[in-house]
């Protein structure tokens, strides 16, 4: 009975919506990572039968020289900008959608559910 007087106390006097909200929004901002374009084209992801986390994992400890213990407690945002940073710079082609055309196709995409109603 006393924790949940507690509870309420704590909730009602933090503005426990807002600490969770304000929470949410730094654990997505600090887990985003870089938006790719897509191929129309069959995907052949997943062929290789590696996991994309440890994939991710070696391409940081190899390419870049993280350790074991770095390159697991690197943030997967962060993770996935350096190995696509990395790939980039070697020669890969760029796939990342920059924050201009992100916001330009959700636009595009809301004034197309838009005429579908």
């Amino acid at each position: 009975m006393l924790n949940s007087v507690r509870f309420g106390y704590y909730t009602t006097r933090y503005k426990f919506t807002r600490e969770i909200t304000k929470f949410h929004n730094y654990a997505k901002d600090y887990s985003s990572v870089p938006h790719f374009w897509e191929d129309n084209k069959k995907s052949i992801k997943g062929k290789s039968g590696i996991p994309d986390v440890i994939g991710l994992m070696v391409s940081l400890m190899i390419s870049l020289k993280y350790t074991e213990k770095e390159a697991w407690n690197c943030p997967i945002g962060k993770a996935v900008w350096l190995s696509a940073t990395n790939a980039i710079l070697n020669g890969a082609e760029s796939k990342i959608i920059s924050a201009e055309a992100k916001a330009y196709m959700d636009e595009m995409r809301k004034e197309k559910n838009k005429e579908k109603k």
